[in-house]
């Protein structure tokens, strides 16, 4: 049974393993004050360093320890080992979005419409406080035991610093990447927009409205959308 403590002493224990990202793995645990149950990002140093994007953790953990949203998932605290830094997050039972569409296939509109108000009250909160999530998609929303929705992994977050800001960063999963970043051409708070529709879709057809046997085919489908079919007079 292994612990691990974070700067004010709190002890948590490491549990089953639950699943893995990019650059982390995620942990089962426990609080051994409260017995809560509590999920652990185990994030690698080493992958982050590798990669050249050593600040990309305290930038997530700079932009998520601040937001408090029931829509959104808690942040509690982090730990920093000497090979990781762990952020430990609430723990959502049902895991994510993606493993409800892989059983259930597609959703009803009542089902969809069920979640999307939740995951749209979450990315409103975070624009009317300046951030752009840059990450929507299935995976990223977590259902917990009621099946409320908690949006999560706020690793490739940004924060809008002033008014008409845009950022230029071609970064996102490809079925849910909006043309302007894929273009470079300039993007903000738009992009997370075009991630929802992106999701719905999804939800009611079971795959992305984009998806292509590659990447480059994936990029080619968003680019011949017309934009007169986003926004028609």
């Amino acid at each position: 049974m292994m612990k691990i403590q974070d700067e004010n002493g709190c002890s948590f224990i490491i549990g089953e393993y639950i699943d893995k990202g990019s650059f982390s793995k995620v942990y089962a645990l426990e609080c051994c004050l409260t017995r809560r149950r509590l999920a652990g990002k185990f994030i690698s140093k080493e992958k982050l360093q590798r990669h050249g994007i050593s600040n990309a953790v305290w930038n997530e953990i700079g932009i998520h320890r601040r937001l408090r949203h029931k829509n959104i998932v808690q942040f509690l605290t982090y730990i920093e080992l000497g090979s990781h830094i762990i952020i430990v997050l609430e723990y959502c039972s049902r895991y994510s979005m993606v493993h409800i569409i892989h059983a259930l296939k597609t959703l009803t509109a009542s089902e969809a419409k069920h979640f999307m108000i939740q995951v749209v009250s979450a990315v409103e909160y975070l624009h009317s406080n300046k951030i752009v999530h840059r990450d929507l998609k299935l995976g990223n929303l977590f259902v917990d035991k009621q099946f409320a929705v908690k949006l999560g992994d706020f690793g490739l977050a940004i924060a809008i610093v002033y008014e008409g800001q845009k950022r230029f960063s071609r970064c996102g999963t490809p079925n849910y990447i909006a043309p302007e970043v894929i273009n470079g051409i300039g993007y903000s708070y738009e992009v997370d927009v075009w991630a929802l529709g992106c999701i719905l879709h999804t939800m009611l057809e079971g795959t992305p409205p984009f998806q292509g046997p590659n990447t480059t085919t994936t990029y080619n489908k968003h680019n011949q959308v017309p934009i007169s079919s986003i926004f028609p007079h």
